[in-house]
Formats: C-alpha cells, structure tokens, sequence
C-alpha cells in the first residue's frame, strides 16, 4: 500500500513540477511580448556635430588688442520619443558639448549653467518633458523641461525640419515648466492653423537653508540672508499658419509676450572680480586683483522684464527657391535690487579694500531701468535640393534683454549688442542622415556681459567655421 501511495506522490510532485515549469515559461515569453512591444513605442535617433572654428576679436577702438583662436569642437545630443499610453507621449533630449581634449586642460566641476552652449562632455539635460491630449487633440498639456530652444528661425540656417516651438529671439534656454497649448483651428475646424500657448516656470526653486541658534527656550530657527526667493516667468505665444495667400507656398506669424522675475541671489565666492576698480587707485594698468569675495543681494528682487516678439515666416514666394523671415523684439527691464562683493580674503594689500570690505556691484543684467529694441532679417535661397545659402542680419541695441543663448553654432551671435552679419551654406550628403555646413559670421558689439551685468565695450568679431552634421 505503502509504495503505491508513493508512487502517487511521486507522479503528483512531478506532474505539478512541470505545470509550474509551463507556467513560468508562459509568463516568461508574454513578459518578453510585453517588453518587445514597449520597446516598439520608444524611438531612438542622435545627432553629432563636429565643428571647426576660427574667432578673431579685436579691440582696436579701446586699446592695441587682436586675439585670434582656433576651435575643435564636438556636440552630441541623443533623442528618444515614447507614446506609452494613448493621449500621453514623452520626449527627452540628452547630450554633452565640448572643445576638444578641455577635460586634460581645466578640473572636472560640473555646473547648472544655463547660459553656456558647451556645458563640457558631462551629459546634461536638454529636453525632458510629457505631452498629454485631451478633447480629441484639442488642448494639450506639457510638463517639464520644455521645448524652449532652438525655435524659429533656427531651422533655416541648420537646414532641419523645425526644431523649437518659439521664437529664437524670445528666448532660447532650457526652461521647466508647465505649458497649456490650445488648438483654435481643431476647435472651430478651419483649416489655417491657429494655436494659443501658454508656459508658467518657476525661477530658481526656493534654497530654504537655515540654521539654529540656541536660545532659552529652545533652539531658534532663524533663515540665511542668502536663500535664492523664487522668481517665476509667465509666457503667451499666438501662431499662425496658412497656405492660402496667392503665389506664398507657406506664410507663419507669431506674437509672444513674458513676464519674467529675478529674485534674491545667494552668495557665491569670486576671485579677482574688481581689477577695474583697482586700477583706478593704483598707478599701474596691470595691477591683478587676487582678492576673494562672496557676491550675493539683500534685495528682495533683482529685477524684472517684460518683452514683445513678433516673428515672421514666407516660404517660397512666386513659385521661387527663396525663404524669407524677420523677427521684431523689444524689452522692458526694470531694476530693483543690487548685487554686494564683500572682501572674505585679501591677497592684494591694497588701503580701503580690506577683509569686509563691501563693494556695490550694481544691478543684475543692467544698472538701471532700460528700453530697447532688436531686430533679425533673413533670406535663404535652396537649389538642387541640396543646397541652400543664406544671409542674416542682426540689431540689438543696449538695454535689450538678450535670451537667445542656445544657437545652432557654439557662438553668441544672437545675443550680440550691436549689429551683425551671418553668411551661411548647407550642403546635403545625405538628404537627412549627413551634410556640411560652413558659415561666417561678422559682429560690431558695443555691450558685453561681464560678471552680472552688461557693460559698454566695442569690439568686432570676425568668426568662420566648417560643421560636419552626422545623424542616425
């Protein structure tokens, strides 16, 4: 009896054996169907850009000064787009921007800057953000590192499919955020393309740094001076688009109005920050300020500013190969706050510039209140389908809020106070996948930014460069 019951058993054990076996390798192969198939909704693409370029700058106007330098320069972006669930989709953009062998030359410190368009061969962040539909594609809601760089008309001189969704001169900087798009044209079902946007991002999140002090009671808490408020900025777009105007193969205009705030500073350490104002005091011009400072404000806004854009787009006029755009800008900028130096090591010896001693650094971007005005005209001829040339011309006059920072080209050109030229060609190797670009640009400056402010100081600059634009 004994061994039969065992025999049962036996054949139980192994029967349940393998039906957990069949089991687990059902679950296993629908597991690998599902991540196949998640696999299939995120796409992949890069781009890499080499780039050789020459600068020359000359100060001629102020003192015997000509610099020329010679750039190797590498920018890589890796881009993924993923639609997980209907209505939502997701889009990133990674990528790292260098001059060539910089890791071997200055230390490895990684920053949030904004401002720079080579942020060294550190990966950094440049689009991160979800798209989700609602009202059948009607209103659509976006959260996160916004596509806030590269907008029109970039496109033209990088001789890409449109790369940002607002105007290059309005601004062009990684922004975070929150952003409501409203399609008009879908709502009333008219054909011409009408879109309202509007983009809230908060500045600088809160530094609630504190410490406590002891007290009779208890402990105390009492906040740092230092701590960067929050400043926020509010942005309105307005697009248009049609192809119904006679003999224009396409016409866009847009108009966009932001509000943003500049709020406190926190303090951060400087070295050699006044050598101008050394120089006043001492007898020789050379004299190198080695002092330490830490920099910040006690106001508690830095400043605001109110800018107006209006950018226009006529594709192909008259059944030619031409491309036209021109932008307007103008910019209010209303100074509040100051920025303070204080001497926390002094290397320099010099009478009345001591260890606490305070300096007014004046205020952020500009010293006082400012109105002004640019403006950006262009033309682009295509020909063979391979080839297209191109001209811009750029005028910006001092007290003008500058936010193009991100460029095409590792270069400041549409941030430049003064005016400009900018002479470019595309040559397509492949219709997508490669082509070179070469382009000169040519700049009269009359203000540049130094520190944390701009100051007045001309200076032309003459600069080429060859780009070799690879994709996969």
């Amino acid at each position: 009896m004994l061994p039969a019951i065992a025999k049962i058993l036996l054949i139980f054990s192994v029967s349940h054996a393998s039906e957990s076996q069949r089991l687990d390798d059902i679950e296993s192969r629908l597991l690998d169907v599902e991540i196949h198939t998640q696999r299939d909704k995120i796409h992949l693409s890069g781009q890499l850009d080499n780039v050789v370029q020459w600068e020359r700058v000359d100060r001629s106007n102020q003192a015997p000064y000509r610099n020329v330098e010679q750039s190797y320069i590498t920018e890589f972006r890796l881009k993924s787009f993923a639609s997980p669930l209907p209505r939502w989709q997701i889009y990133t953009t990674i990528g790292a921007g260098y001059n060539w062998n910089n890791n071997f030359v200055i230390p490895s410190v990684v920053t949030e800057d904004g401002q720079a368009s080579l942020k060294g061969s550190y990966l950094w962040v440049e689009k991160a953000y979800f798209d989700y539909s609602v009202f059948k594609n009607m209103l659509k809601i976006s959260v996160g590192r916004l596509p806030t760089q590269l907008g029109p008309p970039a496109e033209y001189q990088s001789g890409d499919e449109r790369l940002g969704t607002y105007p290059l001169l309005s601004y062009s900087v990684p922004l975070d955020g929150a952003a409501i798009t409203w399609k008009i044209n879908k709502t009333f079902n008219f054909s011409d393309r009408l879109v309202l946007r509007g983009i809230f991002s908060p500045f600088g999140n809160e530094d609630t740094k504190y410490f406590y002090t002891p007290t009779s009671s208890g402990n105390e808490r009492i906040f740092r001076n230092n701590a960067t408020e929050m400043g926020g900025g509010y942005f309105l777009t307005l697009e248009y688009g049609t192809h119904k105007i006679p003999f224009i193969e396409d016409f866009k205009f847009f108009l966009q109005g932001f509000h943003a705030k500049f709020s406190r500073m926190k303090s951060v350490e400087a070295r050699g920050l006044l050598t101008d104002t050394f120089r006043g005091a001492l007898s020789s011009p050379y004299f190198m300020d080695r002092n330490v400072y830490e920099i910040g404000s006690t106001s508690r806004d830095l400043a605001q500013v109110n800018v107006f854009v209006a950018h226009m787009e006529l594709n192909r006029p008259f059944g030619s190969n031409f491309d036209f755009y021109s932008t307007f800008k103008k910019s209010w900028f209303d100074k509040r706050g100051s920025l303070t130096a204080v001497v926390v090591e002094d290397h320099s010896s010099v009478p009345g510039f001591g260890v606490g001693t305070e300096v007014d650094l004046g205020g952020f971007i500009y010293s006082n209140d400012e109105e002004a005005t640019g403006v950006l005209i262009g033309g682009r001829y295509t020909f063979l389908e391979k080839i297209n040339l191109g001209l811009e011309y750029l005028k910006q006059n001092h007290g003008l809020m500058p936010t193009a920072l991100r460029a095409p080209n590792p270069t400041s050109f549409y941030t430049t106070l003064g005016k400009g030229y900018h002479a470019y060609l595309n040559y397509n190797i492949h219709k997508y996948l490669a082509k070179i670009r070469l382009g000169y640009f040519k700049t009269y400056e009359e203000s540049t930014f130094s520190s944390f402010s701009y100051v007045s100081n001309e200076q032309n600059k003459d600069i080429i460069y060859s780009q070799l634009v690879l994709r996969f």
